[in-house]
Parts: structure tokens; C-alpha cells; sequence
């Protein structure tokens, strides 16, 4: 059962969405098909009922749209994937559960707020446990720090991790979770440093009260969908070595209503990872004047 979660964990992140268990088969060499001799002829899959999912059982089913454009089909991943899956889930688990728990229940009942700080959360513990150095990261860095001989330093793997985490910012984090990817965000972002400093800004002024009132709600709605996409890559990216799967179609298709939604509002993210408006400013009368 346990395996079987960690399987079901996996789908979720390839659709993006709640899945449930409905039933269970097994073989077993307690259920056999017998002829009258004795002989065994047939291990067959019988039901089985566990405590542990039969309440998934009535959850309502995810529409099916939700199911239309997976990652990932499971025929175009070799079973090698499935067992790094399993066989490193405990070693991973600070970067898979935080974006599990969002779709442990129906996307239309998840708060966007939500998505944002688990999708963040899971960024950030990928980029300091599972992800080292990526070209360009000291942009990132503490003011004072973003030079090549602190880039050079956090290559270096003597450098104790307990000081060059004091390097680095969240903004860090993101990034490495961003760039591998190699996706083409020009559409909606100055710079892949851009969107690592939006989504950090967001994360971090949704998570410390001592920044002031939440963020702008389609803002956070925006960054949850890009923060969230680049999660679910980054867990297929950890099983497979195929780039194909990585920036095929799918791919494409995952972010293809966010960056629709940049565009209707002319929306922008600027170097420094502030959300800004390409309108100009309306004049007001007396500016006109």
C-alpha cells in the first residue's frame, strides 16, 4: 500500500490534479483457480478492501478535463522512472509533499494562496537539498555576494553548506528550479532571474506578516500557476533523463492559458521580480492639464 501511494502521488503531479484510489486487485497464492486434482491453473485478481482507501472510494471523480494533458503517459516512461520514484521518495519527501498536500483535494476547492506558498515551498526545498550550483544564480545572491568569487565558492564542494547558505536567497532557490528547465518565459518575464524574484516576493510576502497586506490576488493566482507547473516539471525531471518529455508539448500546453492571462492584462515581470503593468499610466484631469 505504501508503494501504491507513493504511485498515486506521482499521477496527481503528472495530471495536476486530485486522483483518488477506487479499487484494488491482487494476486495472491491464497486466491488460486484449481482443477479438481489439486493442479493450480491461474492466479486470478480478486478485490480487496482496505481501512486505508475505501473512504477515497465516493470522492467525486476530477473532470475530465483535468485529465486531457498529463506530463507525462505512463508508455512513454521506462519502469527505471517509476523505481527512482519509489526507491528516493523518502530522500525527496521535502519537496514532494508540499505540492502533494495541493492536490490531495479538487483543484476548485484549493485556494490560490495555498498553491502559491506549497508550490514555493516545494521550489525552495529542491533548490537547497536536490539542485547545486546553476549558471547565472549569483544574481540571486545576497546584496554584496554576487560576484564570481562567490559563484565560484558555491561550486566549490568544500565550502560548507552551512556557509554558503547564508549566500544565497529564496529568489536562489527558484532559480534552480527554473532554469534546468530551459523553458521560454520572454513572453511574460525579463529574465528567468525575474520570475525566480516574483515568485520569491510573492512567497515571502504571503508567508511574513511584517510585510504588509497579501499580494495582489490575480498576481499570486498567476505566480501559483507558473510556481506550481515548474514543480511538477521538475518531479518528472528527477525520474527521467529524456529532454524530450521535458519540453514537448505538454510543456508547452502547461502554461499556455497563464501566459494568455499576462497578455489580456498586459502584464510583465521586471528584472527585479516586481509585476508590472505595460499600459501606460491614464492621466488624470489635472495631470492633463
Amino acid at each position: 500500500m505504501v508503494e501504491q501511494r507513493k504511485f498515486v502521488t506521482f499521477l496527481s503531479l503528472m495530471f495536476g490534479t486530485s486522483l483518488s484510489f477506487r479499487g484494488h486487485r491482487v494476486r495472491d497464492d491464497r486466491y488460486t483457480t484449481k482443477t479438481t486434482g489439486g493442479q493450480i491453473m491461474d492466479y486470478p485478481s480478486v478485490e480487496l478492501i482496505s481501512r486505508q482507501t475505501i473512504r477515497e472510494y465516493s470522492k467525486p471523480l476530477p473532470p475530465k478535463k483535468e485529465l486531457d494533458y498529463p506530463l507525462v503517459r505512463m508508455p512513454q516512461l521506462q519502469s527505471e522512472s517509476l523505481s527512482r520514484w519509489s526507491d528516493n521518495y523518502d530522500q525527496w519527501e521535502r519537496f514532494i509533499l508540499p505540492i502533494s498536500g495541493v492536490y490531495r483535494v479538487p483543484t476548485s476547492m484549493s485556494f490560490v494562496e495555498n498553491i502559491a506558498l506549497n508550490s514555493a515551498m516545494s521550489l525552495e526545498a529542491l533548490g537547497s537539498v536536490l539542485v547545486g550550483y546553476v549558471e547565472g544564480e549569483e544574481a540571486t545572491y545576497q546584496e554584496g555576494k554576487r560576484t564570481v568569487e562567490f559563484a565560484t565558492k558555491m561550486k566549490d564542494p568544500t565550502t560548507p553548506k552551512k556557509v554558503s547558505s547564508r549566500w544565497k536567497t529564496v529568489a536562489t532557490d527558484i532559480y534552480r528550479g527554473i532554469k534546468p528547465l530551459g523553458l521560454n518565459w520572454t513572453q511574460i518575464a525579463a529574465s528567468e532571474i525575474g520570475l525566480a524574484r516574483a515568485v520569491a516576493n510573492n512567497y515571502n510576502t504571503l508567508k511574513h506578516p511584517s510585510k504588509g497586506s497579501f499580494p495582489d490576488p490575480l498576481h499570486t493566482r498567476l505566480l501559483s500557476d507558473i510556481s506550481s507547473g515548474i514543480v511538477r516539471l521538475n518531479a518528472l525531471k528527477l525520474v527521467t533523463d529524456d529532454e524530450g518529455l521535458l519540453t514537448g508539448s505538454q510543456s508547452s500546453q502547461l502554461f499556455r492559458r497563464t501566459l494568455s492571462i499576462f497578455a489580456d492584462e498586459r502584464l510583465f515581470v521586471a528584472d527585479n521580480g516586481e509585476i508590472v503593468s505595460l499600459d501606460p499610466e491614464v492621466p488624470t484631469a489635472d495631470e492633463g492639464s
